[in-house]
């Protein structure tokens, strides 16, 4: 038991050169890197401010009638990589999706989901060169209350193309009963 322990230890102790995977975003989390350059995504476009901040959005929520707008701070020291951000979403799609969701169901006379809120993450991320590993730690305080704890793992073929694996558990408290 002490030895696998001993090896993980000592591996997590060698500064070992690591990609830019690009785009400081994975499938559902953030990615351990630090954002350098200018981003234009749907899940994630931002801009990199001096000392590894970054201010960013998510294109997809914005045409979604949800605008957000989020800072991050990034970190990569050898192997290792730290990140922790927060985000504001304001949603202000109410009138819209409730009429849609009337049109289609004429029996629901009123229909108001509200996600707005913010939401805060931290991750903390091993790259072992084209290999990177990762976990997140992400709160939404929004219209419920949510927790979420992921872990991945990304191979960077080349800058442009990786293969990520995500897997996770979420906390979610119920939407509050409203009469």
């Amino acid at each position: 038991m002490k030895r696998p322990l001993l090896l993980l230890l000592a591996l997590a102790a060698i500064p070992l050169p690591a990609t830019a995977a690009g785009d400081a975003r994975w499938v559902s989390m953030d990615a351990p890197e630090v954002l350098d350059a200018p981003v234009l995504g749907l899940q994630r476009s931002g801009i990199a401010l001096p000392a590894g901040f970054a201010v960013d959005t998510a294109l997809i929520a914005d045409a979604g009638l949800l605008p957000n707008l989020g800072v991050r701070w990034a970190l990569a020291a050898g192997p290792h990589r730290v990140v922790v951000g927060a985000r504001y979403a304001l949603f202000v799609g109410s009138d819209a999706y409730s009429a849609l969701i009337n049109a289609l169901q004429p029996v629901v006379k009123r229909f108001d989901p509200s996600f707005s809120g913010p939401s805060a993450y931290a991750v903390y991320g091993f790259s072992l060169g084209q290999l990177t590993f990762a976990a997140e730690l992400r709160l939404r305080l929004m219209y419920f209350t949510s927790g979420s704890l992921t872990a991945g793992a990304s191979f960077a073929f080349t800058d442009s193309w990786s293969l990520v694996a995500e897997g996770g558990v979420r906390y979610l408290q119920g939407a509050p009963f409203v009469l």
